[in-house]
């Protein structure tokens, strides 16, 4: 029997740490390396100067312990975007695909006034999530979450998140800061459905809270340059190599108050029929696109940059799929993003 999941929308593991282990919060400031790309030359704004009685975050090195990672990446030749469906046969429709995420938000826009709202349910009180490093799959991955949201009657359950530099959909040709997106699969009549709820990240002052427990475990992977006084420089190591995943206080309460209530995002959102944007390329997902994207502080945005660097797929064709757009409007969030990336 087919899903009628996107109906209403569009027509412990191996190296955890676990209790919550206490982490570094110092206060830092950064500049971030330029990494460059085929079309792209992407660097952070967070591009202040240390100064005395500063701290700042670096990534420990070229170092990295050895485990068995992804078997393609975003930049490289062999193993690049461009080659991911010759890398295995079960890959080809990220070659060959005719619904292929991410995309471009601009053309094939249409308004629908019986879009329903969205909404998470799940733990009242935060529970303990895994965080991954890019090491084992080539972008920063939350694990191990708990929650679900209804959508067409089916009860979607929240399995992940992955957080892409910069931003892996456009909107009119622009990429913004970054994208947090959230896996939630279900079993329909044997088939493996799957909705991704995604939020756009957006440089300003501080980091939305939602978010600042995952940015604290981010930064155990970081070592911290020190400025003292005198202008003196000291180095302190990272709390965990990056083949540790260290878990960390997750909020579904929160999550939902600053990603669905921001902008009224609940009611205010895009959405279309699109694939995973990562090998195998599966075809067949919901995909929901919140209009007002969420804060992250320069330096928050700084040290995922220095972990990660460009984690971002190249725009796929349309072809004939059409965008469907909540009745609420644009946000102006969307309307001006920061960076002409």
């Amino acid at each position: 029997k087919k899903s009628d999941v996107g109906k209403s929308f569009v027509t412990g593991g191996d190296n955890v740490k676990g209790s919550g282990y206490p982490i570094n919060h110092a206060a830092s400031d950064a500049d971030a390396p330029l990494f460059t790309t085929e079309d792209v030359a992407y660097q952070s704004p967070a591009t202040i100067v240390p100064s005395p009685g500063s701290s700042f975050h670096v990534h420990p090195g070229l170092w990295m312990p050895h485990v068995d990672g992804e078997e393609w990446d975003y930049l490289g030749d062999k193993r690049g975007p461009y080659n991911w469906g010759k890398l295995k046969r079960a890959w080809d429709v990220c070659s060959n695909g005719f619904n292929q995420s991410p995309i471009n938000i601009e053309l094939n826009v249409k308004r629908n006034e019986e879009l329903e709202s969205l909404r998470w349910f799940g733990p009242t009180h935060p529970y303990e999530a895994t965080l991954v490093s890019p090491l084992y799959k080539n972008v920063i991955t939350v694990e191990n979450l708990k929650g679900y949201m209804m959508a067409g009657g089916v009860k979607m359950h929240l399995r992940s998140a992955t957080v892409h530099t910069p931003s892996e959909h456009k909107f009119q040709g622009r990429h913004m800061d970054g994208e947090i997106q959230f896996l939630h699969t279900a079993d329909v009549g044997g088939s493996d459905v799957q909705l991704v709820v995604s939020a756009f990240l957006t440089v300003s002052d501080g980091t939305a809270p939602a978010l600042r427990t995952m940015m604290a475990a981010v930064k155990t992977f970081l070592g911290t340059y020190f400025v003292d006084k005198n202008g003196q420089y000291s180095y302190e190591g990272p709390l965990y190599q990056m083949d540790i995943k260290p878990s960390f206080w997750f909020s579904v309460a929160e999550i939902a108050e600053d990603l669905l209530g921001s902008g009224a995002n609940y009611a205010n959102y895009y959405t279309y029929y699109g694939s995973l944007t990562a090998p195998p390329c599966s075809e067949g997902v919901t995909w929901i696109l919140l209009k007002q994207p969420i804060a992250i502080s320069p330096t928050d945005h700084a040290d995922l940059l220095s972990l990660q660097g460009h984690t971002a797929r190249p725009i796929q064709a349309m072809g004939g799929r059409e965008v469907y757009d909540t009745a609420t409007g644009r946000s102006p969030g969307l309307e001006s993003p920061v960076h002409d990336w």
